[in-house]
Parts: C-alpha cells; structure tokens; sequence
C-alpha cells in the first residue's frame, strides 16, 4: 500500500515537504537523500525543490534524484534492448501500415498516401504512435478498444480498431525484427511479469493524475513509495478518501460539483495578448513592492503570449524568466534549414530571396568578399527582370554581375545537398558539413543567450542527424536533399531551449506547474477555455465519449485535475489574479474557463455579464504621453545643408517638389530610395516603360512612317518579344505574362492608330531626343539653370506646319494634359511647358501643340491628347519653374503646416505618415 501523507495547502507544498524530508533523512547535521527518488510532475517543480533542499540544509546534502513521472518508469524494471526512438517507432508503424492488403489499408485510411510521399507515411506513424502510447499508458491495447468498445452504442469503429490491432501486431514484429524494444510495450511486460523492484525510497509530489500503468507499477513496488498530498488541512479521513484515492490521485466525480470560492476582484477581463501583458504589469505595480521581485510568478497556459509579457516586463526594467528561452522551430539555424529546404525544392526567386535575408547566412554571405550593396543589388534585379527562378541571371548591369557572384557563391554553400535521392542516413554529413559553413568560423559566448540558443539549436539538430545514422536499414527511407531536411526538422521541431538562469526575476510558468510553485503572489493570464481546463473533444481516434468508456484520460480528468490545481492556488497564495482574454494571439475570439463558473447562481450571471457585457473597468494606461518640456524622440530628421549647389534640373523633379519640398529633398537631394524584391508584377511604372522601350525601338526603325498596319504590328510585336526575352527571361513570373499579353493588346490598337496617323499628314521626325544636354533657362539676371528632358517624339505636319511635341502616357486613365499638369488652377506639373524650350534645338518652332499619345486599358481610347493652354497659362508656368527652382537652390525643404497635406506615398515611414502628434509636412 503506497503511503499517503496530507500537507496543508493555506501554505505551499514545496516548502512542507523540503521540511519533512530535512527532519526524516538528516543525521550528524547532514541530510543524507542519497537513496531517495523524488517524482514531481514537471522539471520546474524538481529545480525549486532543490534550491529549497540546500537552502533549508546549508549546503549540508547528499541530494536525492529528481526526475519527472515519466521518466520513473524505467528506474523500476531492467529493460532487456535498446529502446526504439521516436523516428524508428513513426517508421515502423508506417510500414506496419504499409504490410496490410489494400482493402485493409483503405478501411483505416481512404485514401491511402503514395508510396514516394515519406511525409504522409510518417504522419500517419506519429498518429498511430500516439494512440499507442496513451492507450498503453492505461493498459489497453488497439484490439481493446475494439472488443470493449462493442459495448458502447453507436460504436461503429469495431472494424477500423480490429484492423489497427493486427498493424499493432505487425508494428511489435517489427521491432522484435530490428532487436529493439517499444517503451510502452516493455513496461506492460515487465508489469506482467513482476519484474518491477526497487531498493530506492520514492517521493511523490503533486502526482496528482497517473494513469494506470503507473499506478500497476507502483503496486509491486508499494512499501517503498510515499505520495505528498496537498489538500485542505480541515478534512476528515473519510472525506480526503472522497476526493483522493489510494495513490493520491484525483477522485474526478469528487471534484466535477465543487464550488470554487474566487472573489469578485481576482478576476480581470482584457482585450488581448498585449493587454494582458500590460494587466500583468499593473497588478505587479498595484503589488506596491509587498513582495520581493522572485516572489512573484507569472502563470502562461498559453504560452504563445511569453513573448508579450517578457517585452512589456523588460519595458519597465523588470527581469523575467520563462522555462522556454525559445522554441527550437524559432531559432535560427532551424529557420536556416527552412529556407535552404524550400530553395532546394524550387530554385525560385522568392525562395532564394527569403534565403539570402536569413540573419545568418547575410552574416555569412558578408564575410565572402562581395560588394557592400550586394542585397540592394539582389533588389534591383529582381525589380528589373522579375524572373520566376534562378535558373540564369539575366542582364550585363552591374547588379547582374553581383548576382551572379551571389548565385554561384550560395550554390557552392549549399553544394553538400547536391545530388539525387539517397538514403535518409546518407544525409546526415552533408547536413553536418553545411552547419559548419555557416556557423564554424563565429566565436560564441557562453553567458550571452542569444549565443546558447544557436549553438543549443545546431547540437540538438546535429543530434538528429547522428540518430538517423543509427537507424535499422530496412526502414531507413531514400529521400531527396529537402526531405531530408524537413523530416529532421520536424523530428526535433517540439524541442525547446532553456534559458540561462537569472535569480533576480519574476519566474514565468506553465499551467501543469503551478500548483507546486510557492511564491506569495501568483498571476495567471489566459484564464480561458481550452487551455484551463483543456479538452479532447476533437480526438479522430479517440472521443471523449470512447475515453470516459475506455476509462482513459478523458475531460472528466482534465476538469478534476485543473479544479484541484485552482484550488490549491486560491488557498496557498496570498494574492492570486485571474487575467482572462477575450482573444488569442491570432485574434480569435476565447471564452472564460468554466471554472470561473463553479460557483452559485447568482455569481455566475455577474460573471457572465462582465465578461459579455458591453462596458469593461478600464485600468491607468502604462505609458503615459511626454511631459511638458519632453521632446519626442521620434522626430522627423530636418534638412542638412548641401557643400554642392545644384545646377541642372529634370523636367519631371518640379512636380514632385510642388506636392512635398521634404519628401523631394529626400528623394532628388539625399537620393534616398525604396528598394525591395517583394515584387510579383510590373509595377506602373515598369509597365510603362516596357511599352516605351518598344515604341523607341519601332520609332528608330524604317517603319517608323510607314502606312502598312500589317508591318509596323509585326514589327511591334516581335520588338515586344524581344524586349521581354532580353529583360524577364524565357520562364518570368506568371502576372509578367498576363502583363505581356496586355501590352501585346495595346500595341496592336497602338499600331492601327499610328498609321492613320500618318495617313492624317503627321510625320515622326525625332524620337527619344533630349538626354543629359541640358538646355540653358534664366532665372533671373544672375542665375541661369540647365533643363533635362528626354522627349518621346517630335512629329511635324507638312500640310498645317505644325509641330507636335509628344509624350507616351500608359496610365489606365488616359488623363489629359491638362488633368495632370494643373488643380484648380496651379501649376502642379511642368513637364510639357518644359519641352516646348527643350524642343528649340530641334527647330520645333511656330504653331506647336502639346500633348500625350495616350495608351490606357481601353484600346479605344488610343491617340493624341493635346493640352489647350494660353501663351499667357505657358508663361506662368515659366514663372513657377522660376521661383520654384529658386526655392530648391535657397534649400527651402522644411515647411510645417498647420494641418497635414495630401502627401504622394513615398517616404511615409521617416514622414511619420499617421503617426499621432507628428509635424505636418509639405
């Protein structure tokens, strides 16, 4: 019989026992545990128990074993083999599967994967391996649930279970086969053999839930196990064996009608992650330094939110320390071998993009003696030629050459992935040696985080790898470069990483550990269903329903053990705060756990009605605004003087300082620019200059007056398949090709006006004209500046000698010159007053008409659009080009109004775009 002992939970279980244990095993002033097991239910309990064991000994210890319940098992029996691992159980059962007839096969699984898809089959491994192990755990087997299940109604799953019988069958052959043993099986074996023994004393602490394999195996080994029992100090024998059975386990029944006392003012209703993070942060606050900063804790049931407390914590210059310093799938060589598996599936732009960005292999690639600007220069080819993949580099730029260089050197890095399909072990070097490229050369810290976390990542994966090598041979897979990695990847994807210790922080934990915790002051966010309790309504195996049948771990359990776990909180803690979130981290919407419902009536309506009602107490915001005198520190940079003034001007710059002097100074004077390769089309204005570039080309050809539609459209089109092979390539992104098609529409209607055109008298005389002369403009007696323009064509009419000065416009508007050049009468844009003084030097002079040959959407819509202006409209905006440049020249960049002003888009970011309270720049 296991010996039970109760310990009052109005104060923590941790401290009572460390006590009980000091006064039972100490002798000649030293506590001798030596022979002693101590079991809790998680690692963070054990760590805790251990600094309280040598505080309470001075040091004077021969420390017992701490281990978890899950790994007591095999301190009990002798295992006969090595016991299979993950990856060869999930292999195993997948070829298990596998060994059925087909007719079998699609009663368990309907549509059976493909024998190539080595993913799918370890899925359904893993599926089968957790059925197994839970099954297992309570003594069952597959061919149980099959025969028990029987006498359940509306079971109809008898079929499907006797099938996985003979798979489990199979799969147990098959380890016998490799001479390894399954764990689960072992210890039902050595449970039926008796072979359970131990010479050990066993502690149990808050094992408040074993399943029956646990409990068989406890049996045999009874007179040497003592289970410590949190429970109220006020109860009878008879009334604590209600509620806890012969192993100290949960009675669930006993516990599903308890009331649980919570006051009204224990209970905080938040929006969402962020909020609840600030909550935890204002209840520390409200703490008004009654409790010292590690006698808080801060409780994490859903631990996606760490993130959020830990960032709002270290705002206001408080240390935390939450048991998982990051997710291995978070860390960067995992993220690594990520971006290197999609690349190596499908070469693409995209993939390689997310490759190179990677912190690590940037960090690397820099390291390799490219030029500085090598990622800007990835940008702007991409921008330029938006290719699907990286099958070749187009283009003789300067950016294509370091592309290439880029290419060939991350080809080379990833050359240990070379190859074709090869058996799953086989990988486990290349795997190795590309780790090593990337991360051989740094030099770590071993008291930076950031650094344990890397070299913590490449261990556990490196260990991964070893274990493949290990594996039998008949189940090893032959698989491509990517697989191997994926299939690594997902074999350690659950792993986490600790964080270095830090004593002079607020500990975050989990749920399933909280109980055991013994700080004074406790804070548990995300107070809602599914994660206290936390159900298993949605097993495909095994439903709720089955599980209460099967006598398994079913929500009966879950609601027992999370009541309890409440329990004990409210009762051991002097203060305890529920937070419950009306949203999770990915915005959808939570309800409050029903054990804030345990209760009477008439508190579970004022429950409900604050959190569903429509107003909610508001808490003192965090963060409040600067004090009078404080200046913001996120200002907008002001203009710097220029040593160079400047002299030439473009045709196009005038507009862009008229709707923003800053943002032209940012753009025409600092250069500054965008660049990104996250492109998945033409951009306006690549569409547009695709179409210009085709009709310089058709405009310097002997075509370029000719009257036979038939010819200039040939000539349009193979020009425009030209241009596209020469700039995107023979495979460019699928949108580019619809584009082209766009453009091929265009040019055919572009083709049919143009020779009426011609036939109308008009004669293309200059084409592309203008380029870096510059073209003197005096604006006043002592300033003259240089106009630059380039000038699509010059057209000249014999007939009327007349000139028209024209500019191709691709807008899907069509706009007239005059829509865009003036608002409510101001010059806003300058560009065609401009060319009528650029096209001089061509001997455009007399009657000169202006204008767009506009190419928009609708191909109806194709010809001449000419802007109307009086001589005296064009020498206004001679005047504007005057006073204008002469405000560029006297640097006039910052203008404050008083209200913000319709800005063009570039540049948002350092304008403070949006941004509450920001100056309001022209």
């Amino acid at each position: 019989m296991v010996t039970r002992k109760f310990l009052d939970w109005t104060h923590a279980a941790l401290p009572q026992v460390v006590a009980n244990l000091q006064a039972k095993y100490t002798s000649q002033k030293t506590c001798d545990l030596s022979n002693v097991l101590v079991v809790f239910p998680g690692q963070q309990a054990g760590r805790r128990f251990l600094e309280l064991l040598t505080t309470l000994t001075h040091g004077k210890l021969m420390p017992p074993r701490i281990m978890t319940v899950g790994q007591l098992p095999e301190e009990l029996y002798e295992p006969k083999l090595a016991f299979a691992s993950q990856l060869t159980q999930r292999l195993a059962w997948a070829e298990a599967l596998k060994q059925l007839p087909d007719e079998d096969l699609q009663t368990v699984i309907a549509q059976p994967p493909s024998e190539r898809d080595v993913d799918a089959w370890l899925s359904l491994g893993e599926l089968l391996s957790k059925q197994h192990r839970e099954l297992a755990a309570d003594l069952l087997s597959f061919d149980d649930v099959a025969s028990r299940g029987a006498s359940l109604s509306e079971f109809n799953e008898a079929g499907r279970w006797g099938i996985l019988s003979q798979v489990q069958k199979n799969y147990l052959a098959l380890l016998d086969e490799y001479e390894v043993w399954d764990q689960q099986s072992a210890r039902l074996v050595a449970i039926e053999r008796k072979e359970c023994r131990t010479d050990k004393q066993i502690i149990l602490v808050g094992t408040v839930d074993l399943n029956k394999t646990m409990r068989s195996m406890l049996d045999q080994v009874s007179e040497h196990v003592t289970t410590y029992i949190h429970a109220p100090p006020e109860l009878k024998p008879k009334q604590l064996n209600a509620l806890f059975d012969e192993y100290g386990c949960l009675v669930a029944s006993a516990w599903a009608d308890r009331e649980i006392e919570i006051g009204f003012e224990q209970v905080e209703i938040v929006d969402g992650p962020l909020e609840q993070a600030e909550a935890v942060v204002q209840k520390i606050a409200n703490y008004n330094g009654q409790f010292a900063i590690d006698d808080i804790t801060v409780c994490l049931p859903d631990d996606r939110i760490a993130p959020h407390v830990q960032r709002t914590l270290k705002q206001f210059d408080i240390s935390s320390r939450w048991v998982i310093a990051k997710h291995l799938y978070e860390s960067k060589p995992y993220r690594l071998l990520e971006a290197v598996s999609a690349y190596l599936e499908s070469f693409s732009t995209t993939d390689f993009a997310n490759l190179i960005r990677h912190p690590d292999m940037s960090a690397w690639i820099d390291q390799q003696g490219l030029p500085a600007e090598w990622l800007s220069s990835w940008d702007e080819y991409v921008i330029t030629h938006l290719q699907r993949n990286t099958d070749e580099i187009l283009g003789k730029s300067q950016s294509s050459k370091i592309c290439k260089q880029l290419k060939q050197m991350i080809h080379n890095a990833l050359k240990p992935f070379a190859g074709d399909s090869r058996p799953l072990s086989d990988w486990a070097s290349p795997f190795t040696d590309f780790l090593l490229t990337i991360y051989g050369d740094i030099e770590f810290q071993k008291d930076n985080e950031a650094d344990v976390v890397l070299l913590s990542a490449c261990k556990k994966l490196h260990e991964a790898c070893v274990e493949h090598t290990s594996l039998p041979d008949a189940l090893v897979p032959v698989v491509t470069a990517p697989q191997a990695i994926h299939l690594t990847l997902e074999q350690v994807q659950g792993e986490i990483i600790t964080p270095i210790s830090n004593e002079a922080a607020i500990q975050l934990y989990g749920w399933l550990d909280m109980a055991l915790e013994d700080a004074g002051a406790a804070i548990i966010t995300s107070f809602n269903e599914s994660y206290v309790p936390s159900s298993v309504n949605h097993d495909l195996f095994l439903p709720n329903r089955l599980r209460a049948h099967l006598e398994i771990e079913d929500n009966s359990r879950r609601y027992a053990r999370d009541a309890y776990a409440l329990c004990v909180l409210l009762h051991s803690r002097k203060e305890l705060h529920l937070i419950v979130a009306k949203r999770d981290v990915q915005s959808e919407p939570m309800i409050p756990s029903r054990l804030l419902f345990a209760t009477d009536a008439k508190t579970i309506a004022l429950r409900v009605q604050k959190f569903f009602g429509e107003h909610q107490e508001s808490r003192t915001a965090l963060v409040t605004p600067l004090q009078a005198g404080e200046v913001s520190q996120f200002s907008i940079p002001k203009p710097v003087a220029q040593l160079f003034k400047k002299q030439s001007f473009s045709v196009t710059e005038f507009s862009m300082y008229l709707a923003s002097p800053y943002r032209y100074y940012l753009g025409r004077v600092l250069r500054l620019g965008e660049l990104s390769d996250a492109v998945d089309e033409l951009d306006p204005l690549a569409f547009g200059n695709l179409i210009h570039e085709v009709l310089n080309v058709f405009g310097e050809s002997p075509l370029a007056n000719s009257t036979d539609q038939a010819a200039v459209t040939e000539f349009l089109l193979e020009t425009l398949q030209k241009t596209v092979f020469n700039e995107y390539g023979s495979d460019p992104l699928f949108p580019v090709i619809v584009q082209v098609e766009q453009v091929r529409a265009r040019l055919k209607a572009f083709a049919q006006w143009q020779v009426g055109w011609r036939l109308e008298g008009w004669e293309m005389k200059f084409c592309e004209v203008g380029g870096q002369e510059g073209t003197p403009f005096q604006i006043d007696e002592k300033t003259t500046i240089y106009i630059k323009g380039r000038i699509d064509r010059i057209d000249y009419n014999a007939d009327l000698d007349q000139w028209a000065v024209l500019d191709y416009k691709t807008g899907d508007a069509g706009k007239e010159p005059n829509q865009v050049h003036r608002t409510k009468g101001m010059w806003v844009d300058l560009q065609l007053p401009l060319y009528r003084h650029l096209s001089k030097k061509y001997g455009v002079t007399g009657n000169v008409l202006l204008g767009y040959v506009v190419i928009p959407r609708d191909t109806n819509q194709i010809g001449p659009k000419f802007a109307n202006w009086t001589d005296e409209e064009l020498l206004e905006a001679d005047d504007v080009v005057r006073d204008t440049a002469l405000r560029i020249l006297n640097e006039e960049f910052w203008i404050e109004l008083d209200k913000p002003f319709p800005y063009p888009s570039g540049f948002d970011p350092i304008c403070q775009t949006g941004v509450f309270g920001s100056e309001a720049l022209v």
